[in-house]
């Protein structure tokens, strides 16, 4: 029993030496580790005041080589400012202007030629035809008109005519009973040149419209190509 006491007495104080030593080894580890952390990255933090931005920085940082890096947004916001504030520049042809004045020269020349064609209107005195049946008479289809003038026939049945038709051959019925027959046919004679003088105007109408587009669709092409 005493070699047992001796022995343990020994080796106890060997024991507290490891165990202290391995404290003062973690503890060193742990400064080493936080020192070397501080040292690396430490300088970002303990400059953070200098270090931010339009901060002129403590020191030259020299970058390896030279980059552009576009900054998206100031440049959308941008490209939406000229966007919007952009305006439409129209640029003045002096040729293709002399060509509009041109062809509006002509329209107007042409316009007063078929008014003149066209005739005065009213064609007779209101008090004979009024200005609605006139009017009716002048622009009445050819088959519509030749009803009106069987129509006239003192036997003809006026059940298959339209209103206008029906009061256009009263009036005619009316005046030819209070006229003279030469007067009736003379009657008769100028709605017929009448309704001529109309269809002709008509045509040269029609056909000035086409003229006119075509002589747009021109000056359209010859602009484009001046661009």
């Amino acid at each position: 029993m005493s070699l047992f006491r001796r022995d343990y007495r020994q080796t106890r104080p060997k024991s507290k030496r490891s165990h202290l030593k391995n404290r003062l080894y973690s503890i060193g580890m742990f400064v080493f580790v936080v020192l070397s952390l501080s040292s690396g990255l430490g300088y970002r933090f303990y400059n953070q005041p200098k270090l931010d931005v339009d901060k002129i920085a403590p020191q030259t940082l020299t970058a390896p080589s030279s980059a552009n890096v576009e900054d998206v947004k100031t440049t959308e916001e941008r490209r939406r400012e000229a966007r919007s504030g952009a305006s439409a520049v129209w640029v003045d042809d002096p040729v293709i202007n002399e060509q509009i004045h041109q062809n509006l020269q002509q329209l107007f020349t042409k316009g007063n030629q078929i008014r003149e064609n066209l005739g005065n209107f009213p064609f007779v005195k209101t008090s004979v035809l009024s200005t609605a049946t006139q009017t009716y008479l002048r622009q009445a289809p050819e088959p519509q008109w030749q009803q009106v003038l069987r129509g006239l026939n003192k036997n003809s049945n006026l059940t298959g005519l339209n209103s206008a038709q029906q009061l256009a051959v009263k009036k005619l019925r009316t005046y030819r009973e209070s006229n003279s027959s030469q007067a009736f046919a003379q009657l008769l004679k100028v709605i017929a040149q009448a309704r001529q003088r109309y269809n002709i105007s008509l045509k040269a109408l029609s056909a000035m419209s086409k003229d006119n587009t075509q002589s747009v669709c021109t000056a359209n092409a010859r602009g484009i190509s001046h661009q």
